[in-house]
């Protein structure tokens, strides 16, 4: 588990984060914040699903079991 609050761009922490290997990036910039949502990325294949905030745990709990 790491995170990124700099003011880098999301390109650059993304590029970040596939170094350190993560399997999954939880993206929640402002727009996601003002909906109460937050964009869940799989790093291998780069697909997005934004999800409800209280819906994240079992979301990534899917994700994790596969």
């Amino acid at each position: 588990i790491a995170e990124s609050f700099g003011k880098d761009s999301l390109k650059t922490q993304l590029r970040l984060a596939d170094k350190m290997g993560a399997n999954y990036a939880l993206i929640l910039g402002q727009k996601e914040a003002l909906e109460e949502s937050i964009i869940i990325r799989a790093m291998r294949t780069g697909r997005q699903q934004t999800v409800k905030l209280d819906k994240v745990v079992r979301e990534m709990e899917k994700y994790l079991k596969k």
